[in-house]
Parts: C-alpha cells; sequence; structure tokens
C-alpha cells in the first residue's frame, strides 16, 4: 500500500530541482554522486520517493547549497499553500527551469532585482 505525496516530500523535490538547475547539474550528475540511479533522482523530484536525511546532506554538499535551504522555514499552513503552487506549476515545469536557470545567470544584483519587481509588477495585473 502506498502513501500519498506528502507536502515536505514534494517541497524537498521542488528544491531539489531549483537548486540542481542553478548548479547546472543533471539528474544522472547527482545520482552518480548519490549512488542511486536517474529514474530514482526524478522520483526524488517529484516528491514520489521520500529523500533520506543522508542524501538531502550529500546533495547539498554536492551542489554546494547550505542543507536547510532544503528546508522551508514557514509554518505548516505556509507549506500547504506552497504545495497548491508547487501543482499549479508543475504544468509549466519547463518555464520554471527556464525562468530559474537564466534568472541565476545574471550577475549584476542589480539587474537581478529589477527582474524580480517586474516579475511582480506582472504577477500584479
Amino acid at each position: 500500500m502506498t502513501s500519498p505525496r506528502n507536502n515536505i516530500d514534494t517541497y524537498l523535490g521542488f528544491a531539489l530541482k531549483e537548486h540542481r538547475v542553478i548548479a547546472n547539474k543533471s539528474l544522472k550528475d547527482i545520482g552518480n554522486y548519490i549512488g542511486v540511479s536517474f529514474q530514482q533522482m526524478q522520483k526524488y523530484e517529484k516528491g514520489v520517493n521520500k529523500l533520506s536525511g543522508n542524501y538531502i546532506f550529500q546533495i547539498s554538499k554536492y551542489l554546494n547549497t547550505p542543507v536547510e535551504k532544503f528546508f522551508p522555514n514557514s509554518s505548516q499552513y505556509e507549506l500547504q499553500e506552497n504545495q497548491k503552487v508547487f501543482e499549479s506549476n508543475s504544468i509549466r515545469d519547463s518555464e520554471l527551469t527556464n525562468l530559474i536557470k537564466n534568472y541565476s545567470a545574471i550577475k549584476q544584483k542589480e539587474i537581478r532585482k529589477k527582474v524580480l519587481d517586474l516579475l511582480k509588477a506582472l504577477a500584479d495585473c
């Protein structure tokens, strides 16, 4: 019997993907580093399978990202609200990946802030 996906599993998968894209690493790269298959990494990223603390630690080390960046610093209510955002974004997954990759490629802090301000303004329309 399988259990339904947990919000934190989905959140961890989303965070994994976000940090992986920013670091310009593939699922295969990370899988090879921690010793799991590409398919298993896909399941972690989609939140289908649970990531162990050991794997989260190894992945954070490999991506040179603090381990706390993989966890929400919000209340359970906010985590449930974020779940809705993750689910609605799944259709536009490639757009989100492309956005993160291009945004993280902007080196100048002032320009990144202006891009972020523009996105916020557009979202309010």
